[in-house]
C-alpha cells in the first residue's frame, strides 16, 4: 500500500513539475513585476543564455598575457594594455511564444510606469503595443531571436549575425525535433547595431498544413551547422554553442504547445 501511495505521489509531483515552475503564467501579464518579466526573457522555458566557455578560456589566457606585459611596465604607463576581449554572452529568445512578448510588453509598463496611467493613456500605450502582442506574423512562422550583450570593450561593437545575410545561414541554421526533423531558414533579418537581435523565421507548417512542432514532441533545437561554428568561417563563431535546447513539456500552457 505504501509504495502505490508512493508511487501516485511521485507521479502527481511529476504532474504539477510544468505547473509549479510557470506561476508567473498563473496571474495575468499585467500583473507581473519586473522580476516576473526578466525571469521569462532570460530564465524561462522559451529563453536561453550562452557564454563561450572556449572563448573566456581564450580571453583568459590572452588576460594573462597582457596581465604578465604590464607588470614588466613601471610608472603612468602600467595599465595601458587594457583587459582582454570576454566574448559576450548570447541571449536566445523564441518570440513567436505568447509569454515572451507579453513579458517583453510588460518590461515596457513598468518602465513607463503604466501602473498609474488613467484610462485614456493606458488605452494609447496598449494600442502602441497591440502589434507586439498579436504578433501577425507568428501566426505563419516561428520567430526565433539572437541578442548579444552589448560588448564593453574598445572594440566597435555590432549585433550577431550583423555582417551576415540569408544566403550565408541558408542550410547552416535550423530548428529540430527529437526525430532530428530539421526545418530550414525561410527569412533571416540581422540586427542594425549593439544591442539589438538578429531574427530567423521559419515556416510553421509542413506541405500537408499540420504544424512542425506539436505538444507531442519532446525537444526543441535551434541548432548551427559545424561550418557556421568554424572560426575561419564566420567572426561571430565563438559566441555560438553547437545547439540551443528547449524541453517541449515545459513549454505546453493550457494544454498546447506555446511557441
Amino acid at each position: 500500500m505504501k509504495t502505490t501511495l508512493l508511487t501516485i505521489a511521485l507521479f502527481l509531483i511529476g504532474l504539477a513539475s510544468p505547473a509549479f515552475g510557470q506561476k508567473y503564467l498563473q496571474k495575468p501579464y499585467t500583473e507581473w513585476s519586473i522580476d516576473d518579466a526578466k525571469k521569462i526573457l532570460n530564465e524561462a522555458p522559451w529563453s536561453n543564455q550562452y557564454q563561450s566557455e572556449t572563448g573566456l578560456a581564450a580571453s583568459s589566457i590572452e588576460q594573462g598575457t597582457r596581465e604578465a606585459a604590464d607588470n614588466r611596465i613601471s610608472g603612468s604607463e602600467r595599465g595601458n594594455l587594457g583587459r582582454g576581449n570576454v566574448p559576450a554572452p548570447v541571449t536566445i529568445q523564441l518570440y513567436s511564444a505568447l509569454p515572451i512578448r507579453q513579458a517583453l510588453v510588460r518590461s515596457r509598463q513598468i518602465g513607463a510606469k503604466y501602473d498609474k496611467m488613467n484610462a485614456d493613456e493606458k488605452a494609447k500605450f496598449d494600442a502602441s503595443t497591440a502589434g507586439l502582442l498579436k504578433c501577425p506574423l507568428c501566426a505563419e512562422y516561428y520567430i526565433v531571436t539572437l541578442t548579444k550583450a552589448k560588448d564593453k570593450s574598445e572594440r566597435i561593437d555590432d549585433g550577431i549575425f550583423q555582417t551576415l545575410t540569408l544566403e550565408n545561414l541558408k542550410g547552416k541554421v535550423w530548428l529540430t525535433n527529437d526525430k532530428d526533423e530539421k526545418l530550414e531558414l525561410f527569412q533571416f533579418t540581422p540586427p542594425k547595431g549593439g544591442g539589438e537581435s538578429a531574427v530567423f523565421f521559419f515556416k510553421r507548417k509542413k506541405d500537408d498544413g499540420t504544424p512542425f512542432f506539436t505538444e507531442a514532441d519532446k525537444e526543441i533545437k535551434f541548432l548551427f551547422a559545424n561550418e557556421l561554428r568554424a572560426p575561419n568561417n564566420n567572426a561571430y563563431s565563438h559566441l555560438i554553442p553547437r545547439a540551443f535546447d528547449f524541453k517541449v513539456s515545459k513549454m505546453v500552457v493550457d494544454g498546447k504547445l506555446a511557441f
